[in-house]
């Protein structure tokens, strides 16, 4: 029987992260990641009055095709993967890491070809500038070995984090991201400390804000607005004004290891906000991995 967390993790996926409207056509891309999450991921995003399509690849086959690659292959391999690419508007990765090392005797040349003809005209090129999309590190007997954490605490640290409801979080949120869009000046006062700086530039107002210095003035903020500010950290990263920022499951678990507690729980946010619910908690690059983002 399929774990119940499953269909729930999917759910925050499709629906939040990357906000799936019927007719949209979503990409899932598995890298050694289980078949019955890719299944779930799927029926939730029909679901959802969604198109899947998805691709199923191996770490260890990346690895003999590197080894055995040349730039010819790598174009055609880019290419290829680029133009499916382009035809979707949505994108989920799931990755997981059976051994964390598994790259770690291809040549630095064959690294750079991946890279360069294979990856980053995919990914660098179409998928960050053109999708909604999330990537998510599955926990693998690895990568709670990297927290130091039994695989089965691991794994239920792993799904609190990822389930929680980060829509709430980001609706509860908008009233604080409505204050710092109306204010200029901030002074923080401590014993020993007294700062004051602006942050107008990191918080332009508004349209629906610039003619009201009330951070209440709006009393129903446009759908388009609050979707961008509350799911999408999308809508930012396809105007180049953002990159994504990553904090893994494993480092979050390895700092929260540290301090004794009844039971393992989410002790820090996704980036510096809760805008796409588990992207990032799961999203950080392992050591073998060539390139950010993606695989």
């Amino acid at each position: 029987m399929p774990d119940p967390r499953y269909a729930r993790l999917a759910d925050v996926l499709v629906n939040y992260s990357c906000a799936l409207e019927p007719g949209d056509k979503i990409l899932i891309d598995s890298i050694d990641g289980p078949r019955e999450m890719v299944r779930a991921l799927v029926r939730a995003a029909a679901e959802a009055g969604g198109v899947p399509l998805v691709t199923l690849h191996s770490k260890a086959v990346w690895r003999d095709l590197m080894l055995c690659g040349s730039e010819e292959q790598m174009r055609l391999l880019g290419r290829y993967e680029a133009e499916l690419m382009k035809q979707v508007q949505a994108y989920v990765g799931l990755r997981a890491d059976p051994n964390v090392s598994e790259w770690s005797d291809v040549p630095p040349e064959k690294l750079r070809l991946y890279r360069r003809f294979a990856y980053a005209p995919v990914h660098h090129d179409v998928r960050v500038p053109e999708t909604r999309w999330v990537i998510v590190r599955w926990p693998t007997p690895s990568m709670a070995q990297e927290a130091r954490m039994s695989t089965e605490r691991f794994e239920d640290f792993y799904f609190d984090v990822c389930t929680m409801d980060y829509a709430g979080m980001s609706r509860a949120m908008e009233p604080l991201h409505q204050l710092m869009e109306a204010t200029d000046r901030v002074r923080l006062v401590a014993p020993e400390t007294e700062l004051e700086f602006s942050i107008r530039a990191a918080f332009p107002p508004s349209a629906a804000t610039a003619t009201s210095t009330s951070p209440t003035a709006r009393s129903s903020p446009p759908r388009s607005r609050t979707r961008s500010k509350a799911r999408s950290a999308s809508t930012r990263r396809r105007s180049g004004r953002e990159r994504p920022t990553t904090t893994s499951a494993s480092s979050s678990a390895r700092a929260a290891s540290s301090r004794p507690r009844a039971a393992p729980r989410a002790t820090s946010r996704r980036c510096s906000r809760p805008t796409k619910g588990p992207a990032t908690w799961a999203s950080s690059p392992s050591a073998s991995t060539p390139t950010s983002p993606g695989r």
